[in-house]
């Protein structure tokens, strides 16, 4: 009688762990994705996330912008990269500065917020199975930063 209650406690510990493992992932292969987010003028972007969202497959892969413009994108686990495809990709940046001095909260140049939205961002990227993939995103600046960009205005 004890060996059938191990027997049925070492089944369902088995039975537990395969149903962890199937869904630790999808098992859809990942490639590096790394790369930098810039404005026209070569300025970089100090803050914000970079996401690739995949055309095949019900994927995104996304990485946080570092202070020299870089990412390194992440879908499982972190850095594994983006699977491979096209992509149509958004630059978010969130920026709360409300109630707080001018000197807590340099947070670099400011985007124009179409980048955020995949319907006008315009940003397609394809990630390729058989190398790392580098990208290099240059975006348009807010009208009227100051960080060096040039207004339309006249």
């Amino acid at each position: 009688m004890k060996s059938a209650a191990v027997h049925s406690l070492r089944v369902a510990t088995l039975f537990c762990l395969a149903v962890l493992v199937g869904c630790s992932g999808n098992g859809i292969a990942t490639y590096p994705v790394e790369g930098i987010v810039t404005l026209e003028d070569g300025t970089p972007l100090q803050t914000g996330t970079v996401e690739f969202n995949s055309l095949e497959h019900d994927l995104t892969a996304s990485g946080s912008i570092q202070s020299d413009g870089t990412f390194r994108l992440t879908t499982y686990k972190a850095g594994d990269g983006a699977v491979s495809g096209d992509h149509d990709a958004v630059v978010v940046q969130l920026i709360s500065t409300e109630d707080l001095p001018l000197h807590d909260h340099d947070h670099g140049p400011t985007i124009d917020p179409k980048y955020s939205h995949y319907d006008s961002a315009g940003l397609r990227f394809t990630v390729h199975d058989d190398r790392t993939n580098a990208v290099k995103i240059v975006l348009t600046p807010v009208l009227g930063d100051s960080h060096g960009a040039e207004s339309s205005e006249s």
